[in-house]
């Protein structure tokens, strides 16, 4: 491997920190990959002992993952940045979601850039969409390159885990995890039920479902004041997303219900997660997503759909309600009962808040990563 520097350790003497490029979306960017790379970026335990760097790949290039002549500039870019920087590392951790075809395709090529520069890789798949995608003949075939090209493949769901395994990909399971304590005590305002969700603003996040349910809450009059409020934007999905749903709300008469916040620091997402009285997830699918973990650190009380690892997460209904994906009833079903049971609200955010401290905290995930690094970057 051709350093700049060789640092490496002398027999007896301490190995060195493992130098590790991450590599993924970051700001301007929201969601799940930025704050999961932030997340590792600060974490304290993990900057001690690594030495951590990161190329963001975000760029204003139209519709993410498709074939066009912005992405494909937007990929060369990335290419040459990742080639340069990776010849002055260990490890390259790269941080994707690699589905469909197109973006499993840019995994890819960044996966065999990061080869070539003499660097150890890391595939993280941060969809929820891979099962699906592996449905096509093409697509479970190409998956198979992936693996050959990844020193080591990390699924963040079950169904990810077992769409690699099925493609004969060796892979690990590694749960989403956050900071618990980075979430102060709920602050609830008593004359408001407050909802909430957080994430891509678009269809596939269940949305429109969301909208049919708040509008069947107001015809039926509820006595119990309530206000919805959707933090986040459509960057990931492509021009005027975010602007149909904000339009598609507005046509519903549902303005003086629903503030569009936009996307918003995890400060203020946070901040937004103590004051809600409920979190809503009503996705077509996902993998685990972390927001659902912030609202249940923040003790909001969850309806959620049945996609991905969210049943496992709430244990199966115990410390959440879980509804049918594209259940625009079941979803206004579930929001009334706890819009009129302030101490099944209370309970249900009590008892998430207790889960996710106690199995989703980020030490040990840090921990396992740590570990990995190690491995490659010592073992070459």
């Amino acid at each position: 491997m051709d350093h700049e520097i060789d640092d490496r350790a002398s027999p007896g003497v301490p190995e060195p920190a493992p130098r590790v490029l991450l590599v993924g979306q970051g700001a301007p960017a929201r969601g799940g990959i930025p704050t999961f790379i932030y997340g590792i970026l600060d974490d304290p335990v993990l900057r001690s002992q690594a030495r951590p760097s990161f190329l963001n790949t975000t760029h204003d290039a139209g519709r993410p993952g498709g074939a066009t002549a912005d992405n494909v500039r937007s990929m060369l870019h990335d290419v040459s940045a990742l080639f340069r920087q990776a010849r002055r590392v260990d490890v390259v951790h790269l941080h994707l979601a690699p589905a469909p075809l197109l973006p499993l395709i840019r995994a890819i090529v960044l996966l065999a850039t990061a080869r070539l520069a003499g660097a150890r890789t890391i595939l993280h798949a941060h969809s929820g969409r891979l099962h699906i995608a592996a449905r096509g003949t093409i697509y479970r075939g190409t998956l198979r390159v992936l693996g050959l090209l990844a020193d080591r493949t990390i699924a963040v769901s079950a169904d990810g885990l077992r769409t690699f395994q099925h493609a004969g990909v060796r892979v690990e399971l590694l749960a989403n995890a956050l900071d618990t304590g980075a979430f102060p005590e709920p602050q609830r305002d008593p004359a408001l039920v407050s909802i909430a969700f957080v994430g891509t603003v678009c269809a596939r996040k269940g949305l429109d479902d969301l909208r049919i349910a708040m509008a069947r809450l107001r015809e039926a009059g509820s006595p119990t004041p309530v206000h919805l409020t959707i933090v986040g934007d459509g960057r990931q999905e492509g021009p005027n997303v975010f602007e149909q749903v904000q339009k598609d709300y507005a046509n519903s008469d549902l303005d003086d219900l629903v503030t569009f916040t936009g996307a918003l620091p995890a400060s203020e997402v946070r901040s937004v997660l103590t004051k809600a009285d409920i979190f809503c997830l009503p996705s077509h699918w996902e993998g685990l997503p972390l927001s659902l973990l912030e609202a249940m650190a923040a003790g909001s009380a969850v309806v959620a759909t049945t996609v991905g690892d969210i049943p496992e997460v709430l244990e199966h209904g115990d410390v959440g309600i879980l509804i049918e994906p594209q259940q625009p009833t079941q979803l206004a079903d579930a929001l009334g009962r706890l819009l009129d049971d302030p101490q099944e609200r209370a309970r249900l955010g009590t008892v998430a808040r207790e889960r996710v401290r106690r199995d989703f905290d980020r030490s040990a995930m840090t921990r396992r990563i740590l570990q990995i690094y190690r491995e490659l970057a010592y073992s070459m």
